[in-house]
């Protein structure tokens, strides 16, 4: 009967929880785990076909009210039981992970599975529980239970759904299990090859501290050293000298380095999140992709090391071995001509010129050695296997937010939630996760944005970081390279080649300020600055300017004949309108390039997903001399950046403690920043502004803001929306509705309301709509995403 097999799946799930917790060894537990499932599972699809033989044959052992129960409601119930359990077990294994690196503490996994263990026996007492109460009252009279029937009447039978997303969930559970050890050996693996790194390292410091003090001793000898002791003094240079060459230490490294990359797994799709009930999966290929880091990131400068090694070796060795053979010839009596009196001081200074230069050596390997471990720790983070928007060996966030996730709202208040700052190494287990679940999307955006609202108290501090800047110098820093190649376009456009160059990177990186500071330095008063809706004038002649690009273009070409001017179209994206498009100027605009930049230098900026579009539709990119992109700046020119302005501030720097911040202090901070800004320069700035607020006087205080993700609050609507912004960097309502048409007032206009009301859209001075600046480029990412743009270049 139904009934028993009923009662033997409460009692069969009971057991499993008892047996499975039982175990202390981490592999067991985990593929007790898998075992278990594959049970309890094959009884609730044993108990549910039994249902429907009896429901297809019409012959009902139990009422037929228990029947529908067991497809209607038991199911339901046991499936989200069910995705809980496959949720502790990826979230153990995961954890097994965190705590092999030393993300988490032994004692914080022992805690989850506890933990876990006691939620999964809750779980299933609310599962037995609900469905006897409901079994009492559907079966209590003839009355309720034909009410039940008919309420399920007319509704499809969801059992072959549930069957088959069962079947699903043991798969995945089997997979886990299946990858475990998989996953635990790679990352033994890199662990290994860490230390094998850190081992390296050391040894080359020791190796140069050796060569350093071999030079030392050497020198301190030969001052010592009487005429009459030179045949000892040779004998210890011989023994000196053959002390100087040791072990290829690169080789010893490259060569573990090969024996851990063969050993690696090729690509592996492993386990590495959950979402909406869903597990996610992500194509890993440890092998190929440690292989190619290391060879792109790290190799060149460990081979730098060894080069500065073995210079300074082959110096010591060289000059070591001149002594010892001018000794050699001195003490020679068939050298009868030979003067007989050794200049040791001379030998002396150039000793110690050579120790100069190992010290010098030994400096420039610190900095060398920093620069790897920073990369290292940048991009090696084991933690990024369970990142969800970044490729392992990638940029990576630097956090994990993972959570354990059910329907029933009734459960969640017991299930625990992991926020682990890798960055920080905060290894902190939060044990409730009721207040986060309780928040909806709304509430986590404007959480999100409040969190970055910067000081207002603060805005003549905040001004000279978020304004226009008058401090040119601050931009300047990092752009060197670019600069240089701006320089050399423009050269050979004065030899008479064409000359164009096009700025592209995210919002916030820096184009227009990098184009008026180039504009400024090659062309000082020769600059034609052209917007839309705005008044051009050249040589006394004047245009309105509209949306139409091509009076402009002709404009342009008749009064600028015979001087060399710039021509700086800034935002080309703003140049379109509700009668115009963007298509149609940008053909004009190519039309006329050719033609323009024998006389003019023509230089234009917009964003990567702009530009990646037009590259596409008009192979834009490939009709200018030189694309220069502005995303990145490495780590320290945007600490000079930051420290420029906040000098100009004449503000000190305090911690929430109240101590004046030092310069190992500033250094990490503005790490993080850097970071978090995902290395643009506008928006670490942005991030700078809103973690500092006034205190009094000249101090201002840097407080941390809070690791609040940005929830996905992307959906078929908006992203149409956003994207039709984004591209053209700032809309209304009219524009819109022209280029929607009717979907405007019946699909777009409420969403655009939402999206008013929660900050997320914002409304210009001129009524013009944008995307609030602190979420234009996490928004690009999100659309990049999911395939609406491109902001990769």
């Amino acid at each position: 009967m139904i009934s028993e097999l009923l009662e033997d799946y409460y009692h069969s799930v009971e057991q499993s929880i008892h047996k499975v917790w039982s175990h202390s060894d981490p592999l067991t537990f985990i593929n007790g785990l898998a075992e278990e499932f594959t049970l309890i599972s094959g009884k609730v699809i044993h108990l549910g076909s039994r249902a429907q033989q009896q429901f297809d044959a019409n012959e009902f052992a139990n009422p037929i009210s228990f029947i529908l129960f067991v497809h209607f409601d038991f199911l339901k119930e046991v499936k989200n039981f069910l995705i809980l359990w496959r949720d502790v077990m990826f979230q153990y294994q995961k954890g097994l992970v965190l705590e092999r690196i030393g993300t988490i503490e032994k004692h914080q996994l022992q805690y989850v599975k506890e933990e876990s263990g006691q939620i999964l026996q809750d779980a299933h007492e609310e599962v037995k529980g609900y469905s006897r109460r409901k079994l009492s009252i559907i079966t209590d009279s003839e009355k309720t239970s034909s009410n039940y029937v008919d309420s399920l009447s007319g509704k499809n039978n969801p059992w072959q759904i549930y069957k088959q997303q069962i079947e699903t969930l043991d798969a995945q559970t089997d997979q886990i299990a299946d990858n475990h050890v998989r996953i635990i050996s790679n990352v033994d693996l890199f662990i290994e090859h860490k230390i094998d790194l850190e081992n390296f390292l050391k040894d080359m410091n020791a190796e140069f501290v050796r060569i350093g003090d071999l030079a030392r001793s050497t020198i301190d000898k030969i001052l010592q050293t009487e005429e009459s002791s030179y045949h000892k003094l040779i004998l210890q240079l011989e023994e000196v000298i053959g002390q100087i060459e040791a072990k290829n230490l690169l080789q010893i490294f490259s060569d573990k380095c090969d024996q851990i990359i063969d050993s690696l797994s090729d690509t592996t799709q492993i386990s590495i999140g959950l979402r909406n009930n869903q597990l996610l999966y992500k194509e890993i290929d440890f092998s190929g992709a440690l292989n190619r880091w290391i060879n792109g990131q790290v190799k060149p400068l460990l081979t730098e090391l060894q080069e500065l090694l073995d210079s300074e070796k082959g110096a010591l060795n060289l000059n070591l071995t001149n002594i010892k053979n001018r000794l050699s010839l001195s003490i020679n009596e068939s050298y009868t001509d030979l003067n007989r009196d050794i200049d040791l001081e001379a030998f002396q200074n150039s000793n110690r010129a050579i120790l100069t230069s190992i010290d010098e050596s030994l400096n420039e390997f610190k900095s060398i050695r920093n620069l790897v471990e920073a990369r290292y720790e940048e991009n090696m983070n084991l933690n990024d296997l369970y990142d969800l928007r970044n490729d392992f060996l990638s940029s990576s966030q630097q956090y994990i937010f993972e959570q354990f996730k059910l329907e029933r709202g009734s459960w969640l208040n017991k299930i625990g939630q992991w926020l682990i700052n890798v960055k920080g190494r905060g290894k902190k287990l939060l044990a409730n996760v009721a207040e986060e679940e309780a928040l909806s999307e709304s509430e986590r955006i404007v959480r999100y944005l409040e969190n970055l609202r910067p000081d207002e108290e603060n805005y003549h501090y905040n001004n000279i970081f978020s304004g226009p800047s008058i401090y040119s110098d601050s931009f300047w820093v990092g752009r060197e390279q670019k600069i240089e190649r701006f320089e050399k376009v423009v050269k050979n456009w004065r030899l008479g080649y064409q000359g164009s160059v096009v700025l592209s990177g995210m919002r916030f990186s820096g184009k227009t300020t990098f184009g008026d500071l180039v504009a400024q330095k090659y062309f000082n008063n020769k600059t034609i600055r052209v917007r839309p809706f705005s008044t051009l004038k050249i040589r006394g002649r004047s245009i309105n300017i509209k949306d139409d690009i091509a009076p402009v273009m002709e404009f342009i070409g008749k009064y600028t004949i015979g001087e060399q001017f710039l021509i700086w179209m800034d935002d080309l994206e703003t140049w379109q309108s509700a009668k115009i498009s963007l298509q149609q100027n940008v053909k004009t605009l190519l039309a006329g390039l050719n033609k323009l930049t024998s006389n003019v230098f023509f230089m234009t900026a917009t964003s990567n997903w702009v530009l990646f579009y037009l590259a596409r539709m008009f192979q834009f990119d490939q009709v200018f001399q030189a694309e220069i992109n502005l995303d990145q700046l490495k780590e320290d020119d945007v600490r000079k950046a930051i420290s420029i302005r906040h000098g100009v501030t004449h503000k000190y720097l305090k911690t929430e403690s109240g101590q004046r911040v030092s310069t190992d202090e500033f250094r990490q901070i503005v790490r993080n920043v850097y970071i978090q800004a995902n290395y643009n320069m506008g928006d670490s700035l942005n991030l700078w502004v809103s973690s500092i607020k006034f205190d009094q006087g000249d101090h201002v205080i840097f407080n941390p803001l809070a690791k609040y993700t940005l929830p996905d609050f992307l959906n078929e609507i908006n992203r149409i929306i956003l994207r039709f912004i984004i591209m053209s960097k700032g809309t209304n309502e009219y524009m819109m509705r022209r280029y929607f048409g009717t979907s405007f007032t019946n699909k777009y206009s409420a969403e655009i309301q939402r999206l008013i009301s929660l900050k997320i859209l914002v409304r210009t001075d001129k009524g013009m709509l944008n995307i609030n600046k602190y979420l234009v480029n996490e928004t690009a990412r999100m659309l990049d995403d999911s395939k609406y743009i491109s902001c990769k270049r």
